[in-house]
């Protein structure tokens, strides 16, 4: 007898935590060359955590919507998941660069430059950096938090409009993700004629990104019949994404779109839900994912003033401070602030 599809049902905590880890081992190899094997390294390059992880936004974000009673407790919910984490980490990223960037390397801030930075950080401007503010660690105090103001566009993008897009046809919502492909494709192939501010500003919006929520957004919509049918073909998807990029890197050299190659961030999506529900429930009483995107930039940047880099001890030392940063996020900071949100917002 075939279960019956529950929503609930899946390992998506398991494949944030893992594709949160990736990321900083991608940014552990890039800002502080640390040595590693490989077949890790091949791994953690086609395993592209943030593409994971948008696409598991598209799709139970709109679930998060529809569960809400109205827009009010959508956006209250929406801002408590977001910003007592994102607020903690602000002020550990304050305290290094005072501590780490003007009182140990000396670097010269004026106190506007702070306050400009703060406000951007405790608001949705995360992408914001004044020039004096560049020359700490490597250029940013914490560069990997660009994706939150995307992630707040998507917020409202789905309050303003997933009621009309559930009404859609599959044919129309095909359209729209070829849509959202083409604007991927024509954002890459228009980078070079592009101002590079202009380039950097769009960037931080979800259009180049849209058709990964969407394909999301797509499969949940229709999920009581595509989740099954994605379930039976986990095992083909990901012979197929192995055998792409084994193929693509030795012989196609296929590179059209931007961040990823189209073909690769399609597959990575349909695989990303796939596997979320073919291994079943494994759920988390605490999702860390989040504050481990949130800290593992702020200790790279230490790591990267006091000269501890192209080591192991680097690699090992990123990954101990961060979730040791994470659990103080998860444990505290997050349980009092949410604590407070939901007093304040009466929810």
């Amino acid at each position: 007898m075939r279960k019956e599809f529950r929503f609930e049902d899946n390992s998506f905590d398991v494949i944030r935590i893992l594709s949160a880890l990736f990321i900083v081992l991608g940014h552990i190899v890039t800002h502080l060359k640390a040595p590693v094997s490989a077949p890790v390294l091949y791994v953690q390059q086609r395993w592209v955590g943030l593409i994971c992880l948008f696409v598991i936004s598209g799709y139970v974000i709109p679930a998060s919507w529809e569960r809400s009673k109205s827009k009010q407790e959508y956006l209250k919910k929406r801002i408590i998941r977001i910003y007592p984490a994102l607020w903690g980490a602000t002020f550990f990223s304050l305290i290094a660069i005072v501590i780490f960037g003007m009182a140990y390397s000396h670097l010269r801030v004026r106190g506007i430059d702070i306050l400009a930075w703060l406000l951007g950080q405790l608001t949705f401007f995360q992408f914001y950096t004044p020039s004096a503010i560049e020359a700490y660690g490597v250029g940013n105090p914490n560069g990997s938090l660009w994706t939150i103001s995307m992630e707040i566009q998507i917020y409202i993008l789905i309050m303003l409009f997933y009621g009309w897009l559930k009404r859609r046809s599959k044919k129309e919502w095909l359209i729209l993700m070829e849509g959202g492909i083409a604007c991927n494709v024509i954002f890459a192939w228009v980078k070079p004629y592009l101002p590079s501010m202009v380039f950097k500003l769009l960037n931080v919006t979800f259009i180049p990104y849209l058709y990964i929520y969407l394909i999301g957004m797509f499969i949940y919509t229709f999920r009581q019949e595509l989740i099954p049918k994605l379930n039976r073909l986990f095992w083909p998807l990901l012979m197929m994404y192995i055998a792409w990029s084994f193929a693509n890197g030795m012989f196609f050299k296929f590179n059209i779109g931007h961040y990823v190659n189209i073909v690769s961030g399609v597959l990575i999506c349909l695989l990303t839900l796939s596997g979320g529900y073919y291994f079943g429930k494994h759920r988390f009483k605490y999702d860390f994912s989040y504050s481990i995107y949130l800290y593992h930039m702020i200790v790279i940047n230490v790591l990267t003033i006091v000269g501890i880099n192209e080591n192991v001890q680097s690699l090992v030392f990123t990954y101990i401070f961060t979730m040791l940063f994470s659990c103080l996020s998860v444990f505290v900071i997050e349980k009092k602030g949410k604590k407070l949100c939901k007093a304040i917002f009466r929810i």
